[in-house]
């Protein structure tokens, strides 16, 4: 017991080591609008933009950098996005600019189809 305490008390001391982030913390991914991101040390040659990772249809950009620390980059479709630059890597939720119509669609027909149903379902139940 003492031995797995000791272990404890250990691993809380010892430093964290920072993940590198692209964005600042909190910013806010737009798809169609530019934000920049901050690249690391020393600086890659590639940026390689991964849209939709671990999927079927998922497809990279690959960004070129010119050697700056800093870019600015414009997210082309929503959805989750893997930025790596060298042997860092952060994943990016890019939002719609406004909810996309089908969507709010699909919502309302499953509300009536639930609603609805539960509605025939009370007035049958009182119906006798």
């Amino acid at each position: 017991m003492r031995v797995l305490l000791f272990f404890l008390c250990l691993v809380a001391l010892l430093p964290r080591a920072a993940a590198a982030q692209f964005l600042p913390e909190g910013a806010l991914v737009v798809r169609g609008q530019p934000i920049q991101l901050t690249l690391p040390s020393p600086t890659p040659d590639t940026l390689h933009v991964i849209y939709r990772p671990s999927a079927a249809v998922s497809h990279t950009d690959h960004v070129r950098t010119d050697g700056a620390q800093t870019l600015v980059w414009t997210p082309s479709t929503a959805g989750v996005v893997r930025l790596a630059a060298g042997d860092v890597a952060q994943n990016v939720s890019v939002r719609y600019v406004s909810p996309p119509i089908s969507g709010i669609f699909v919502l309302l027909i499953a509300g009536f189809i639930l609603f609805g149903g539960a509605i025939y379902a009370l007035r049958k139940l009182f119906a006798d």
